[in-house]
């Protein structure tokens, strides 16, 4: 991921939303706190859609966090980051969503074709755009393999691409058992992807 586009990720920051705006989400004004999660939802979602993949749990587990985050929006006091803050809900939502289709031994069987193309950078060329989403479809079904926290480090670092020392920020964890859980990650995608040169080649990239 470009720097720039990872700046998005972890920067909206308190300039984001100004004192008076601020002020009016500790007062638990409501226009203010529908406009704040108006202008966080396609993070959100985003973020979520990342960690679980397309599936029927997406909008779920987007209205949750949203949820947990109006709520968490009256105690923000701006001493970090709004979308950091926003993010570790989304992301804490995710896990447990996801923890939770692991546990019952769910696995995805609808694939969004519009959320598919909205995430694959070739949405533009439709011959591009099928062979991202298959591409996609592909990763997703070798990521249903790995443990949650494995998963989370995976999407989080390589897919987003943050830094463990970020990510582990993002989710309150230790950059070493960030870094741990992303190698094994690796290495056991390395092992599902072996006749997946494309996707092999994706994980090639980005080595911290």
């Amino acid at each position: 991921m470009k720097a720039a586009a990872r700046a998005e990720v972890i920067a909206l920051g308190v300039e984001g939303v100004d004192a008076d705006r601020q002020a009016a989400l500790e007062q638990g004004d409501a226009r203010a706190l529908d406009a704040v999660l108006r202008e966080l939802l396609p993070f959100v979602r985003g973020l979520i859609f990342r960690v679980l993949g397309p599936g029927p749990g997406l909008d779920d587990a987007t209205q949750d966090a949203l949820i947990e985050l109006s709520k968490a929006l009256l105690r923000w006091q701006g001493r970090s980051s709004l979308r950091t803050y926003a993010g570790r809900i989304a992301v804490r939502v995710a896990y447990r969503h996801l923890r939770r289709r692991v546990r019952d031994r769910e696995r995805e069987q609808v694939h969004h074709d519009e959320a598919l193309s909205a995430a694959s950078p070739s949405a533009g060329d439709p011959e591009a755009s099928c062979i991202g989403r298959e591409r996609l479809a592909r990763l997703y079904h070798h990521l249903d393999q790995l443990p949650p926290k494995h998963r989370l480090a995976f999407v989080l670092c390589d897919v987003e691409g943050m830094t463990p020392t970020e990510a582990a920020a993002l989710v309150r964890s230790h950059p070493v058992t960030m870094r741990s859980h992303l190698a094994r990650a690796r290495r056991r995608l390395r092992a599902l992807l072996r006749e997946d040169g494309s996707l092999g080649e994706m994980l090639r990239g980005g080595q911290r």
